[in-house]
């Protein structure tokens, strides 16, 4: 990678694997951060009783406040 990416992934996502997930933001180094939504986390993470909440980490990344 070239350019920074925010990766996140909840922990009970049952469609794509977390663990690769992790390991392609670990080799990606420094461009990639991960987030890793805890306590049942789907795969849509924007669908979430509290995604307001998760727009917010989303929006602060971005801006980088």
């Amino acid at each position: 990678l070239t350019t920074d990416i925010l990766m996140s992934h909840g922990d009970n996502d049952l469609v794509t694997s977390i663990e690769a997930s992790k390991e392609f933001c670990s080799k990606a180094g420094n461009y990639c951060k991960f987030k890793e939504w805890e306590n049942g986390y789907r795969h849509v993470v924007f669908s979430e009783n509290d995604k307001l909440n998760i727009f917010d980490y989303y929006y602060h990344y971005l801006v980088q406040e």
